[in-house]
């Protein structure tokens, strides 16, 4: 569901507030955090989740997060060296909230297949997160359609009236064409990869 910016914000705010401490904030906290300084805004915003179905009332001051908006937490135990070894430390009193990064209005998931970008470590399998946007600056990682017809994932550079979408892979050459038969879709923001053993060479 896509919100207005207040109300979610309002949202996000009670999430991770709720998260965080077990109970739900008091109207006056919400308008501190937020910089509403009128309690009855926040209300307004309060009845809006509501009626939504994304908050529940339980009182006139109390309220709690719907089931079907509860974060999905994941603790955050620390850093992991890909160099040399280190000592691992455990800490849990930071949590990711993994639905919260890919929780964007309008953006959109698309699934790799093909080999063009593996020397960006983009792989057959992978998700990207994509926003859309019709324009690009030169070295974006775009979603382009070229002649309105087949869809491609490279690297954008104009030239004049030429466009060149570049692989990253040196066996693969770039497409070079007119800048009329492209087209921007969006730009990659993200990379989701599910890890599988014996999948990456």
């Amino acid at each position: 569901m896509i919100l207005p910016k207040r109300q979610q914000e309002v949202l996000d705010f009670l999430v991770a507030y709720i998260r965080d401490h077990g109970y739900a904030p008091s109207i006056e906290e919400i308008g501190d955090a937020l910089g509403m300084r009128s309690t009855s805004t926040v209300a307004y915003h309060l009845d809006a989740l509501t009626k939504k179905e994304l908050i529940v009332r339980k009182g006139p001051r109390s309220f709690d997060v719907a089931d079907s908006v509860q974060p999905v937490g994941v603790p955050m135990l620390g850093r992991i060296t890909a160099g040399m070894p280190m000592l691992a430390q455990a800490d849990h009193s930071e949590y990711v909230d993994v639905a919260k990064l890919f929780h964007l209005p309008n953006h959109f998931l698309l699934e790799v297949t093909g080999e063009s970008m593996i020397d960006e470590q983009i792989r057959p399998g992978d998700m990207v997160l994509v926003e859309p946007a019709q324009q690009a600056r030169n070295g974006d990682l775009v979603v382009a359609l070229v002649d309105g017809e087949e869809t491609t994932l490279k690297r954008y550079f104009l030239d004049g009236d030429q466009v060149r979408l570049q692989p990253s892979n040196a066996t693969m050459d770039p497409i070079l064409c007119d800048k009329v038969r492209v087209s921007v879709q969006g730009q990659v923001r993200a990379l989701m990869r599910t890890y599988a053993p014996g999948r990456l060479r």
